[in-house]
């Protein structure tokens, strides 16, 4: 339990230089992101392309930013997963859909986007592994 506590501890306190930078501001409610896996696109063969990519939970703004999908929404936030994308009681009627979770334990970060007038098509799926990344001067 105590080793949970220390991963939950973690990922709250730290940010990056880039971010900072960008953002004077950032603190605790703040944690960059550095992530690496696969994205899957509309046709294309599993297990897709290997991709990096960077991030920003912002948490006191409640939004995503970065990791390939520009700016999102997070919905919900537990102990275990942060949620982000679009609300389940609104969805977007043109534009995509994008829906995602980071595991706040292990940093496995699901990410779907989908066409808003065709829920039922994936456009782009990712697998991502992420981890915090450590703010400048800390």
């Amino acid at each position: 339990m105590i080793p949970k506590l220390v991963a939950i501890g973690a990922l709250c306190v730290l940010g990056s230089a880039v971010w900072a930078a960008e953002s004077p501001e950032a603190g605790d409610d703040r944690v960059a992101l550095k992530c690496s896996g696969f994205m899957l696109a509309e046709g294309q063969a599993p297990p897709g392309s290997q991709i990096t990519a960077e991030g920003l939970i912002d948490l006191l703004g409640k939004r995503i930013r970065g990791l390939g999908i520009g700016s999102a929404p997070i919905v919900s936030v537990t102990a275990e997963t942060i949620s982000f994308g679009d609300s389940l009681l609104r969805k977007p009627t043109r534009g995509h859909s994008i829906e995602g979770t980071i595991d706040r334990f292990s940093g496995e970060t699901m990410i779907t986007v989908r066409e808003a007038t065709a829920p039922w098509a994936t456009l782009i799926a990712m697998e991502l592994d992420c981890q915090p990344t450590p703010q400048a001067g800390h």
